[in-house]
């Protein structure tokens, strides 16, 4: 989801509950960068990072409206620094799905630019 009020240090969220996962990324953001911090949110879930507890409830409140029991959030992921371990491997795996699915594009004609993503995207997930 596309977010307008995140942090300026912070370019892209995860939000998991028991039922739903979420993630945002900075309104400004465009084309790769775009994408390379969604993937790293994704990569986040793949490798079943657990981070820390909601450090400001109130801030999460504002943003994440439809959760109406913050204890329902089970984690909260932010992208703002590659420091610990999780952070690394995240942006490691988000770089190479990137590289996979840029390297088949192409392969397909796509009628749209919302077409192409979904092709990437498939091609990224296909086994």
């Amino acid at each position: 989801m596309r977010n307008e009020g995140l942090p300026a240090q912070i370019t892209g969220l995860w939000v998991g509950t028991p039922t739903r996962d979420y993630v945002f990324y900075r309104a400004s953001l465009d084309g790769c960068h775009r994408e390379q911090t969604i993937l790293h949110e994704f990569a986040h879930m793949i490798c079943d990072h657990r981070p820390a507890r909601v450090a400001d409830p109130q801030w999460l409140r504002e943003r994440c409206p439809w959760i109406s029991d913050l204890g329902d959030v089970e984690h909260v992921c932010m992208r703002s620094d590659y420091d610990s371990p999780d952070e690394r491997e995240a942006e490691l795996l988000a770089s190479l799905i990137l590289a996979r699915s840029t390297r088949r594009t192409g392969q397909r004609r796509a009628r749209s630019s919302r077409e192409e993503q979904a092709h990437r995207v498939e091609d990224i997930f296909r086994t």
